[in-house]
Formats: C-alpha cells, structure tokens, sequence
C-alpha cells in the first residue's frame, strides 16, 4: 500500500480561504497605518508655514499672501524638507499644500493652507484638510471626510493637534 504524502484539493483551498480572509482584514488596518504616518509630513509643514507666520507676524510685515510667504519663508531660511515649490504651492511625493492669502468669511484671516493628497482628485479623496493662520496668529483647522478611512484619519488629526497645542 502506498502512503499518499501531498495535500487535497480541499485543504489547499480551506488554506487559501483563510490567506484571503486574513489579507482582506489587514490591508484596510495597513492602509490606515500608512496614511497616519503620512500625517507626520502634514504636522511638520504646518509646524514650519506657522513659524513662518508667527516670525512674519513679529517683524511686522502683516503679510500672508502666497507669493509673499514663499519669499518670506526663504528669507527667513524656514525650509520645507522634502519637496519643491510648483508655483506657489509647495508639492512633496505625498501631499500638495496650497497656500491661499484669501480671508475666509471675512473674519481677518491672512492666510490658508490646503493640504491634498499628490495623484488624486478633489472628488477621489479621502480626506482634505485646510488650516487657517489669522493676523493674530492664532491658527485653526478644518478636515473634511469623504470616506470611512478618511473619518479614521480626521479623527487623528485632531488627535495629532490636539497634541500639540
């Protein structure tokens, strides 16, 4: 009698089914890790756009316009790791941040910062996130959600900002 040492059909798929379920569990959990750690990159240009306003603000040039905080940003030698101005929006592999000198409201806000994901349409993404630097420095933030994973980011968000303050 032969003794039969390979696998059944059956088993190799109940294998399989299991692998599948596994991967359909994890990837949406990966997904979510990678994008909170994108969110590192969000904070540190932030940190950096505010330093450049609060120094602004202090020398008293009252300005806030895009061009002007381009300028200003290399004057005051702030640099923004990582990418390249394209214009006046400063792009990274990950994100663009387009800067806006427009008052929202007309509530005195000198400046705003729309922060998107690189490769993907206002109506693809996840999440948008707009922070607004007032004459006062004071800053304020904004993230909308477009979808389930981009709630779980704003939520972090406001984790990672409150944080800070």
């Amino acid at each position: 009698m032969q003794k039969n040492t390979g696998f059944t059909l059956i088993e190799l798929l109940v294998v399989v089914l299991i692998i599948g379920i596994l991967a359909a569990v994890a990837l949406p959990q990966y997904t979510a890790a990678v994008e909170k750690a994108r969110l590192v990159e969000v904070m540190g240009v932030i940190n950096s756009v505010e330093k450049a306003h609060q120094i602004n603000i202090l020398s008293g040039y009252g300005v806030g316009y895009d061009t002007q905080l381009k300028k200003f940003m290399q004057i005051a030698g702030i640099d923004l790791n990582g990418g390249e101005w394209n214009g006046y929006n400063w792009h990274t592999p990950n994100f663009k941040y387009a800067f806006s000198g427009n008052s929202v409201d007309g509530d005195g806000r000198m400046l705003t910062l729309r922060i998107q994901r690189q490769g993907k349409t206002y109506a693809q993404q996840d999440y948008y996130l707009y922070v607004f630097f007032s004459s006062d420095g004071a800053m304020n933030y904004k993230c909308t959600a477009n979808t389930r994973l981009g709630t779980s980011l704003c939520s972090t968000f406001k984790g990672l900002w409150e944080e800070r303050e």
